[in-house]
């Protein structure tokens, strides 16, 4: 059957060799030289995606936030908005009134939208409207540019000042340094003993000045001893009573397993004691009674009116 069929198909006549030319139709496209894979999307990959946007996302809200908040600075836990903005619309300067009404605005949106714990807030808060991001970081910017250059400028100021006060206070304080004003008006053993005397000045008050640090560094290290002293026997006081918890603490158990196990047994207890009582009330009754019969007996035998075995 094999054979069969290729000998038919190799009589089948061969197909001339034609060029077609085809036009392409408007609705038809252009099929892709390549054909293109399509895999899934992991699903934790899409979550992390997801993730990583939500928390973009607010990130970039808590940094539009009031610097208040995001510092966990103290804010007032008692407060009347309606004061607040009122307050802040009677400033007079206008600079300094848009920075109040907006100073009020922030914390009266804070304080509705983020309240302190146990506060109480009075009034209305006005909307807050929001501020674009680019804006803001404008705005950081300047403020970190201008305070960099405000501390830039104090910080010459300020060393320009130290610069002059060091000056005048070594020209004018140092011992013979103003003797050399007009050298040569001046007399060299004059120079020499005055120079001599401020030394001797400096030296004494050092002396004076180590006698004292000696002194009181005797009295503080007398202190500093008690200190110690009075520290270890506290520590050790503390070392014995942490000691000593336990054993307390397990005599509290037993006294306290003692007094339950009383307080239960207490009724049990009780009411067999109440059982001896009757039983031993019921006997000395009987006893009584018995007592009583046999004297009654007594009394009749003595008298001789009782009956003994049908005699009179």
């Amino acid at each position: 059957m094999r054979q069969q069929m290729r000998s038919k198909l190799a009589s089948l006549p061969k197909p001339k060799e034609t060029e077609w030319e085809l036009e392409e139709l408007p609705s038809e496209t252009a099929e892709p030289a390549a054909a293109v894979e399509f895999s899934e999307e992991d699903a934790a990959e899409r979550d992390r995606r997801d993730r990583e946007a939500r928390e973009k996302a607010a990130q970039a809200e808590f940094k539009r936030q009031s610097q208040a908040y995001q510092r966990g600075l103290p804010r007032p836990a008692v407060l009347d908005l309606s004061a607040l903005m009122e307050r802040a619309s009677h400033v007079a300067d206008p600079i300094e009134g848009l920075i109040a009404k907006e100073a009020a605005l922030i914390i009266a949106h804070d304080s509705r939208r983020y309240p302190v714990p146990g506060a109480k807030v009075e009034g209305k808060a006005p909307k807050l409207g929001r501020v674009d991001d680019k804006f803001l970081e404008a705005a950081r910017a300047a403020i970190a540019t201008e305070v960099a250059a405000e501390a830039q400028q104090q910080q010459e100021n300020w060393q320009e000042q130290f610069d002059g006060v060091w000056t005048n206070t070594r020209a004018q304080g140092l011992p013979g340094l103003d003797n050399y004003v007009d050298e040569e008006e001046q007399d060299a053993f004059k120079e020499e003993q005055r120079m001599i005397g401020a030394f001797d000045n400096v030296q004494e008050s050092l002396l004076a000045t180590a006698e004292r640090g000696n002194k009181l560094e005797k009295k503080l290290s007398l202190h500093y001893g008690g200190y110690q002293n009075r520290a270890k026997t506290l520590r050790s006081k503390i070392v014995e009573a942490n000691a000593a918890l336990p054993k307390v603490q397990d005599d509290l158990d037993a006294f306290r397993t003692l007094q339950i196990s009383e307080e239960a047994a207490m009724s049990s207890r009780l009411e067999k004691l109440r059982e001896e009582v009757s039983s031993i009330m019921r006997r000395e009754r009987e006893a009584q009674e018995l007592y009583k019969s046999r004297k009654d007996e007594l009394d009749e035998l003595v008298a001789g009116t009782a009956t003994v075995n049908g005699w009179h």
